[in-house]
């Protein structure tokens, strides 16, 4: 009975294990294509990102357009002119498995501006895009090339 319950516990953690890899996207590069995307001047005030695809009922997702099927990033930010949010578009689509490349929202506040802080855009631009990713399997992710770790990133010498 011991083993069976053994064999149940490490099919289990295979599936597991197996789902994990199968969502595995790699948003270290994601984050620094990004910062080299951004125009100068330009900054964050939110992301939201994901591997599952948005709900049928997400504020993402209209009925002009099919939820994208793959990873996605919700950008948004200040930035100083509609100029910067058009070359930071261009360059997002630029980035590594991105498929496309939705702008939500640019504005600027009306009336009286504020000032510039980093929670309030003042009067910059505030810009709110998507971006989706393509679907690849884990195995066609990794970079070609050395099969040992460099010692710089804690691998051996």
């Amino acid at each position: 009975k011991s083993f069976t319950n053994f064999a149940q516990i490490k099919q289990t953690r295979l599936a597991s294990v197996s789902t994990i890899a199968e969502t595995r996207f790699d948003w270290e590069r994601m984050m620094r294509e990004l910062s080299r995307a951004m125009p100068a001047g330009s900054w964050l005030q939110a992301s939201d990102a994901s591997v599952a695809a948005p709900a049928s009922g997400s504020e993402t997702a209209t009925a002009a357009t099919a939820a994208p099927a793959g990873p996605t990033a919700t950008l948004t930010g200040c930035t100083p002119n509609q100029a910067d949010v058009a070359r930071m578009m261009v360059r997002l689509r630029q980035m590594h498995r991105v498929t496309d490349v939705v702008l939500n929202q640019s504005s600027t506040e009306t009336g009286e501006p504020e000032e510039v802080t980093a929670d309030s855009c003042g009067s910059y631009y505030q810009f709110d895009v998507t971006v989706s990713f393509a679907v690849l399997q884990p195995e066609t992710e990794a970079p070609r090339g050395e099969t040992r770790v460099p010692a710089s990133l804690g691998g051996g010498s």
